[in-house]
């Protein structure tokens, strides 16, 4: 069924007297006496249809009870493609935000150098923060995590321990961000940018 109101080009609100109008302004283009081109033909027949329904009460009225479902089909998908576009340039600026949060990030964290002494126990606590997330045991291991990263802010596992804490409370942000650290500070694992890039698309 036609959509009158979208042929007239007028809301569905529209009083007599815009109905009227439209009616005037699109005869004064597509009537046959001064358009003989097959479309404008099409086009007035159109619009003398609409005119003739939406002009007298009675058949407005039904017509209106006949097309509110499919009009509100059409509001709702419209609303749904405005939230789709917002929601995808949100993602866009988020994801331009994760970006440049990590490139300060590198810039500003130089790898701090360790003594031999250090050096070993820094790796003691990663081997043991692997163990305990080979375990299950995520909250112990991001608790570890989070002691390693603040003595070596560029262990990409211990980001990724974080991640995997966080995805299991189901904070996809949290975790979609810790592996976007990962996969910068350890741009060779492809494991950390596939877990980065498919949160981003699920959130």
């Amino acid at each position: 069924m036609p959509d009158h109101y979208e042929v007239l080009g007028i809301d569905r609100e529209a009083d007599d007297a815009a109905v009227r109008q439209a009616y005037r302004r699109l005869a004064r283009t597509y009537h046959p006496d001064v358009n003989d081109s097959p479309e404008a033909r099409a086009q007035f027949e159109a619009v003398q249809s609409a005119y003739e329904t939406l002009s007298e009460p009675l058949r407005r009225q039904a017509y209106d009870a006949l097309t509110a479902r499919d009009h509100e089909q059409r509001q709702a998908e419209e609303i749904r493609e405005r939230m789709r576009r917002i929601r995808e340039e949100r993602e866009a600026k988020e994801a331009e935000e994760l970006r440049r949060r990590a490139e300060a990030r590198r810039m500003d964290h130089v790898r701090p150098t360790f003594d031999e002494h250090e050096y070993r126990a820094l790796r003691a606590d990663v081997d043991e923060m692997q163990k305990l997330a080979n375990r299950g045991e995520l909250a112990a291991a991001s608790l570890l995590a989070k002691r390693i990263l603040e003595i070596d802010p560029r262990q990409a596992d211990a980001y990724a321990v974080q991640a995997d804490f966080a995805l299991a409370q189901g904070d996809v942000r949290a975790a979609a961000t810790a592996y976007a650290f990962a996969a910068q500070f350890a741009p060779d694992n492809a494991v950390y940018l596939r877990q980065y890039e498919a949160l981003k698309i699920g959130r």
